[in-house]
């Protein structure tokens, strides 16, 4: 699998949206709680630690950072942009 090594951060960061929404997703906590115990072979306690007293808006910028650090999904978000005016 390409990139695999960013998995990890892509997952993380999809809980803390999930989980963090004002609609949280019963289906998608169990998949990616699945996920983080099959495919990385972790569980999600410290994720659902960090949510505590948190709200998706205050945490949307240290998302974007940890994103743009440990990914390259803002560069390809700028790249589908740009195909699609083009």
């Amino acid at each position: 699998m390409r990139n695999l090594k960013e998995l990890d951060t892509i997952l993380c960061v999809l809980y803390y949206y999930n989980r963090l929404s004002e609609h949280e997703s019963v289906e998608i906590r169990e998949l990616l709680d699945y996920a983080f115990d099959r495919v990385l072979e972790r569980n999600t306690n410290m994720l659902i630690l960090a949510c505590i007293g948190r709200n998706l808006e205050e945490s949307r910028p240290e998302l974007d950072e940890i994103l743009k650090r440990d990914t390259k999904f803002f560069e390809y978000k700028a790249r589908k942009e740009a195909i699609r005016k083009s």
